[in-house]
Formats: structure tokens, C-alpha cells, sequence
């Protein structure tokens, strides 16, 4: 039998670390209805003040290191990175969409709600061996195109020219 497909939802989940006592923005997307979120401690964290926020997946230091015990000692701590255990934990819940957030970003009014998942959209690119002068490539390079070119350029520089890539 089909489910009509206004019935589907998608299971999005929010994936962040912090180091923090609960933010604002953390808690504005607790309350998000049709988001989930996850958060990766840090030894730092203040893990008791996360216990008991709704909407809310703690990932304690311990649960990280039993749980991921190789990524946990690559990684280490204080670090941006270990965020990875909350994008892990929400793939292994099975989310359709994991939105990366940082625990000092106040989400938008609105923020989450209109998704470009399964809608035609438009998308500028252009290859960037044209730029260089490669016009014959049989490896072209699609870099999206955003209306500043100083950031064009800056963008082509770190993905190509600073690892030696060219």
C-alpha cells in the first residue's frame, strides 16, 4: 500500500558540539519541532546541564570514546571536529538530512523550514581550468560561482593553487 506522500516526513536532526552551558541559539533549535538535535560534549562541557533539555541527544565524552574509540583518540579534544560523533550519531538514527550548526549561531525566523530537498533549483558553474588558461582539460574542475568575485578567486586559490593541486 502507498503512503500518500504528504505523510512522509523526513527525519532531520541538527548536529553540533560545544564546550558551553546551553545557548540561546542551542536552545532555539531544541524547540524547533521538526528538528532533532545532537550534541557532542567536549571534557569541558558542563554535561549536567544538558541532561534534561526536550528534543535534546547528548553525546557524553564517555559515550563518544566507547562508542567511537579510534575517531575519539584521532580527533582528540577541544576541538571543533568532534562535532563528526553528532553527524555519526544522527547517520546511525537513520536522519534524512543532518543541518551542521555552531552553538553561538541564533537561527533566523524561519530558519529550517522551507528545504531544498527534491525541488528543481538553479546552480551557476563554471570550470575553473578556463580561468587558468586549461581550456583543453579533460578534467574540468565545477566550482560554484557567487556574485563576488574576490571570493571566487579566493575559493579557486585554497582548493587548488595552496595544496599544490594544479
Amino acid at each position: 500500500k502507498k503512503i500518500p506522500l504528504k505523510l512522509i516526513t523526513m527525519k532531520k536532526i541538527i548536529a553540533t558540539t560545544t564546550i558551553n552551558p546551553p545557548t540561546e541559539a542551542l536552545l532555539k533549535y531544541a524547540a524547533m519541532p521538526d528538528w532533532h538535535v545532537i550534541v557532542s560534549g567536549d571534557l569541558r562541557t558542563p554535561h549536567e546541564l544538558y541532561e534534561d533539555i526536550d528534543n535534546v541527544t547528548y553525546l557524553t565524552p564517555e559515550y563518544q570514546e566507547k562508542e567511537y574509540p579510534m575517531l575519539s583518540k584521532l580527533i582528540g579534544w577541544r576541538c571543533i571536529q568532534r562535532r563528526n560523533f553528532a553527524i555519526l550519531e544522527a547517520y546511525r538514527q537513520g536522519a534524512d538530512i543532518i543541518a551542521i550548526i555552531d552553538d553561538d549561531n541564533i537561527p533566523y525566523e524561519g530558519w529550517g523550514e522551507d528545504l531544498m530537498v527534491d525541488k528543481p533549483t538553479e546552480v551557476n558553474l563554471f570550470d575553473i581550468n578556463v580561468i587558468f588558461n586549461q581550456k583543453e582539460s579533460n578534467d574540468p574542475n565545477f566550482v560554484p560561482v557567487t556574485n563576488n568575485t574576490e571570493r571566487n578567486i579566493q575559493y579557486c586559490y585554497q582548493k587548488y593553487f595552496a595544496n599544490n593541486q594544479f
